[in-house]
């Protein structure tokens, strides 16, 4: 075994947005916390993930966290075959507690176990399982792919690809080794972490050492995880590696001399791949490596302490006999001699052939970086010269990948960032791009306690600001502050309605839209509407609060995407009947029949209609992308043009303006986390995205464009945000066609 390294150790987790500075889930032995006999068998780092409804999740986290620990320090043999040993012993007892266990108090659990002994890096990992290692070639992720690293828990008849504890008694872990040296830092995480950010962004964070765990919460906002981070400091001193080997507290009686001898005759261990989980050859493999004899039916191997007390006994022994004959001295002198001057030597070559190894790897790495920014420097400036917009887009596209490669060599590379900063800054600047540098959190409903949270709709009218949680079946009505950039504290009547509670003679079913209803016809005031799945509206004003309108022919509803007002006028888009439906208002709510607003002879398909939006003409937004657009019953030519890469995952539509003059149409855009403007000819204006690196828009839902108070409101994950709405070309980078030249 190779010296042992001194390591910083920062651990954090993320519990219901409270960040706990020591969480439960992970546990660190090394130095004093470490029994002295265990010592020789390494330093161990645990991270475990518990997923489902445990009655007590922390019980079940300490369970295999012991198991892990005790089986792992009390087994003989290989360091691989006793983490295989110890994660055996958790898959079965997590196995045994599901079974014992109601189907509703059953959960499952991933887990990665680390054991650093020397500079031998040793990773055993089952089920939803996560760790990375930063060194000076790059980043690595172990598992490289798995059905976990997604974001949301895999469907359950996924799992056997790799089933996690509690699932089955006897699951194979996945195995890994790596060589690590000072410098380098490896973390266990929660797979969310795979999910949400990528790996350029974990191995920058990394590379920042004290500052990685705040710059890590930054890339999971609003996600729960756990994490611990190692980093590899300097070699311990002589003197430390042999008290760990000895064991604290013991006593030490080894001559003078007997240290540096042992440590100088210690070999070297054969460097072996990484990139891979081990195989069962592979594992017989290493395991030789690792032990001099047999586990069963041979002595065991002898410890350093038995090796020194024996040299030290002998050269007592050796001091009470006789004096040996004047023919033999010389020779032992040398001896003595020979061997002490190469306990001397040996670590200084040693050193000075690292050194070589090192500065000659930094030298190649640098090159292969600044090769990477010349050929991204001349495939921009290629996209330049070129005269064509969507040539030069591409060129700074396929440059922006060649810096990112570059980057995954050396993370923290300055010239390679500031190169990426500058061609994002061009690209932006090349397809209309604002950037939300100021994003607000407004209000975060992930804490409910009824389902998961899901705001989909968001209306603001004057100071008040209404939101409809899918998810949680709720609606929830706030106040602005003044200023337009946060929420007055909750009300007691903030939550307007929720499914299954009792309004007039109906129960509430499930939410499906929310509408400002303005006044016309029989509609005398506006007001807020609440579409419930059996086909009533919930109709809410600050007097009376929520009263029940009936609405005539609900039962015939098949698939209600979503619903539309226009002065006093009621509109129901139903995806599966292709058709929008019109109700005019009358004194009991909307209770004649509805008019078919699209003509008979209508050969649209809606069926994957997505939202709807009203000025005067109606807007269906379609999951492809398309927007249709219609006037009085029937469909206007609209197409979008001048847009530089296509919707990908439209979630939500909003129309500002009264009419056909005034306004824009905007659209969510969740699969490329974005907003975009177009005019209400279909013409491309421009794209809002959050800053490099924040997550704020990557789970877009909800959309509400206030163009008078310049403020765009969003609904993303579980959380209400609010931004200033940019005014055209305000913080757009002029591109330059200057070449940028790699600093050395």
């Amino acid at each position: 075994m190779d010296a042992t390294f001194k390591t910083v150790v920062q651990r954090f987790g993320i519990s219901q947005g409270v960040v706990q500075e020591r969480p439960q889930n992970v546990l660190v032995l090394e130095g004093p916390a470490m029994p002295s006999s265990w010592r020789h068998r390494g330093q161990m780092y645990l991270l475990v993930d518990v997923i489902g409804p445990f009655p007590s999740p922390a019980r079940v986290v300490k369970l295999l966290s012991e198991a892990v620990r005790n089986t792992y320090y009390h087994a003989s043999g290989s360091v691989t075959g006793s983490i295989g040993a110890a994660l055996a012993q958790a898959a079965n007892l997590l196995f045994e507690e599901n079974l014992n266990s109601p189907r509703e108090s059953r959960g499952i659990a991933g887990i990665t176990c680390a054991v650093l002994r020397g500079n031998d890096l040793y990773l055993g990992q089952i089920g939803p399982a996560l760790a990375y290692l930063l060194q000076p070639e790059g980043l690595r992720r172990f598992p490289e792919e798995s059905l976990w690293l997604r974001q949301g828990i895999p469907p359950q008849d996924e799992w056997s690809a790799s089933p996690p504890l509690g699932l089955r008694r006897n699951i194979q872990p996945a195995f890994y080794h790596a060589t690590v040296a000072q410098g380098d830092t490896f973390m266990l995480a929660s797979p969310i972490l795979a999910g949400v950010a990528t790996s350029r962004a974990v191995a920058e964070a990394l590379a920042h050492r004290e500052g990685a765990p705040q710059l890590l919460r930054r890339l999971v906002t609003g996600e729960e995880m756990s994490a611990v981070i190692v980093s590899i400091g300097s070699p311990a001193p002589a003197s430390d590696e042999a008290a760990a080997a000895l064991g604290a507290g013991e006593e030490d009686d080894l001559p003078p001399g007997a240290l540096p001898d042992a440590s100088s005759a210690r070999g070297q261990r054969m460097e072996r791949p990484a990139s891979r989980p081990l195989a069962a050859e592979d594992l017989e493999e290493v395991e030789a490596e690792e032990e001099e004899y047999p586990v069963e039916d041979q002595p065991s191997r002898p410890s350093l302490r038995d090796r020194l007390s024996r040299l030290a006994a002998q050269q007592r022994v050796a001091g009470r006999s006789s004096r040996p004959a004047p023919s033999h001295e010389p020779q032992s002198r040398f001896s003595i001699r020979t061997v002490v001057v190469l306990a001397l030597l040996i670590p200084v070559l040693a050193v000075a052939v690292v050194s070589a190894y090192r500065w000659n790897y930094e030298r190649t790495r640098r090159a292969q970086v600044e090769e990477l920014l010349q050929q991204a420097i001349s495939v921009r400036d290629t996209g330049f010269n070129s005269g064509q917009k969507d040539s030069l887009r591409e060129g700074l596209r396929n440059g922006l990948k060649l810096i990112d490669d570059a980057l995954a060599i050396s993370p923290a590379d300055a010239s390679a960032l500031q190169l990426h900063r500058e061609m994002l800054e061009q690209l932006d600047a090349a397809s209309t791009v604002q950037r939300l540098y100021t994003i607000w959190e407004l209000a975060d409903f992930s804490a409910g306690e009824a389902g998961s949270a899901e705001p989909t709709r968001v209306i603001v009218r004057g100071t008040d600001l209404f939101v409809l949680d899918r998810g949680s079946g709720r609606v929830y009505r706030r106040l602005l502050n003044p200023a337009g950039d946060a929420l007055e504290p909750p009300a007691s009547d903030a939550q307007l309605v929720q499914k299954g509670q009792a309004v007039g003679s109906i129960v509430v079913g499930d939410l499906l839209d929310m509408i400002w209803m303005p006044a016309g016809g029989e509609q005398k005031t506006s007001n807020l509407m609440i579409l419930e799945r059996n086909g009533s509206l919930l109709q809410w004003d600050v007097t009376r609060g929520i009263t029940v309108l009936p609405v005539a022919n609900s039962a015939a509803w098949r698939k209600p995407v979503a619903a539309g007002s226009y002065f006093g006028n009621f509109y129901l888009l139903d995806a599966a009947q292709n058709r929008i439906l019109k109700y005019e208002p009358t004194a009991g709510g909307y209770t004649s029949p509805p008019k078919d607003y699209l003509p008979a002879d209508f050969s649209g398909d809606l069926s994957t209609a997505v939202d709807m939006a009203i000025d005067g003409h109606i807007y269906v937004l379609l999951a492809d992308g398309t927007i249709l657009k219609f006037l009085s019953g029937k469909e206007e030519p609209f197409t979008l043009g001048g847009l530089d890469v296509p919707l990908s995952n439209p979630v939500a539509l909003c129309v500002t303006g009264d009419d056909d003059t005034h306004g824009s149409v905007y659209v969510a855009d969740a699969g490329l986390a974005r907003v975009v403007q177009f005019t209400k000819e279909g013409q491309f204006v421009r794209q809002f995205k959050a800053a490099d690196g924040q997550t704020a828009l990557d789970k877009l839902q909800g959309l509400f464009v206030d163009e008078n108070r310049q403020r765009v409101f969003l609904t993303s994950g579980a959380k209400l945000y609010c931004a200033p709405l940019p005014q055209p070309g305000v913080n757009s980078p002029t591109p330059t066609t200057s070449p940028v030249t790699p600093q050395s």
